[in-house]
């Protein structure tokens, strides 16, 4: 009974956590389309005085992301994302 409350619980965790990925995948991808819109690109400076600081930190991790995965590395950067990235000209 322990070990299958104990299973619940991680799959819930699982399951949130995915969820909480996936929201803060498309606040920040929202985040980069309106970044475009106003300058033109998707060159965000990692300056820590910058608004959009938090956006350049967030980017950063997607190119590791993207490199882990050209390496064969399962990570959270799946086709649909690497597209959506493609599409705005970051890739």
């Amino acid at each position: 009974y322990i070990m299958m409350r104990q299973l619940r619980k991680m799959f819930s965790n699982q399951s949130t956590n995915s969820i909480t990925t996936n929201k803060v995948w498309e606040e920040k991808m929202e985040e980069l389309r309106s970044f475009k819109r106003v300058h033109g690109h998707c060159n965000v400076c990692r300056d820590y005085t910058s608004e959009y600081y938090d956006l350049a930190l967030w980017l950063q991790e997607q190119k590791v992301l993207l490199e882990l995965s050209t390496k064969g590395v399962s990570t959270q950067l799946d086709e649909r994302r690497k597209m959506e990235l493609q599409a705005l000209g970051f890739l």
